[in-house]
């Protein structure tokens, strides 16, 4: 396995571990059996606490975006000297990356019962368990970005690439293969994504944000409509999203 082979292993797992929970927490019927919420709910929920937060994340994501177009394009001709490295780091890294789902398991479970949920009367739900959200995905970030980040900025720990340099990586190999023009696609969405990422942590939950500030649209029974029926339905009214009007 080459040194940017084993890139793609190490950032590809972090992402798997990231967005799995993240997607099941984002599907209302798996969630309520969830004892946390997703990523943007729990930092949305941190600026709605104090509004510094939002200074976090619009960092990181450009950071991560100047990072990514401002690393050179590698040589594929060139064979890196750590890839012999690269080959024995491996079976070392399963064994990691096994050890740490087994830790963040561990964790949110502790977390939960330290901090149980809270249903709500009725049996209509629970409120979002932030606490144990703040220990989930806090130590995802520690373990999954933080620590191999700053190790592969290092160089002489793991014999990896940083997540900018794999990405750029994966690009050159995608040009290789499918053409500049498959590889600018990979490149134009990924942007785009972090994009829409800072606008949807920054101001959560965009894009539904944008009917919250604007309440002059005309709804009836909770959906907008173009205009107002001819007959002047009682339950047209302009600014009500949340469902139909009392």
């Amino acid at each position: 396995m080459t040194r940017r082979q084993l890139g793609y292993v190490v950032w590809g797992s972090a992402f798997v571990v990231t967005i799995v929970p993240e997607l099941l927490a984002s599907i209302n019927a798996v969630e309520k059996h969830l004892p946390f919420p997703t990523i943007s709910r729990t930092i949305g929920h941190l600026e709605v606490v104090n509004p510094v937060w939002e200074i976090f994340p619009t960092a990181l994501i450009v950071l991560f975006v100047y990072a990514l177009l401002s690393a050179p394009m590698p040589n594929r001709a060139a064979r890196s000297s750590d890839d012999d490295s690269a080959q024995r780091e491996v079976r070392p890294f399963a064994i990691r990356a096994v050890l740490c789902v087994v830790l963040l398991v561990g964790v949110t479970l502790l977390a939960a019962q330290i901090w149980p949920d809270q249903h709500l009367a009725g049996g209509a739900g629970k409120e979002p368990n932030f606490y144990v959200a703040y220990c989930l995905w806090g130590t995802t970030f520690v373990i999954w970005v933080v620590l191999p980040t700053i190790t592969a900025l290092r160089g002489r720990v793991h014999a990896y690439p940083s997540v900018t340099k794999t990405i750029v990586n994966l690009e050159r190999a995608i040009a290789g293969g499918f053409g500049s023009g498959a590889a600018w696609v990979v490149g134009f969405v990924l942007v785009w994504g972090m994009a829409f990422l800072l606008l949807h942590l920054t101001l959560y939950p965009f894009p539904d944000i944008t009917r919250q500030l604007n309440r002059s649209e005309v709804a009836c029974d909770g959906k907008v409509v173009s205009r107002l029926p001819h007959d002047r339905d009682p339950a047209c009214r302009k600014g009500d999203y949340a469902g139909p009007s009392r």
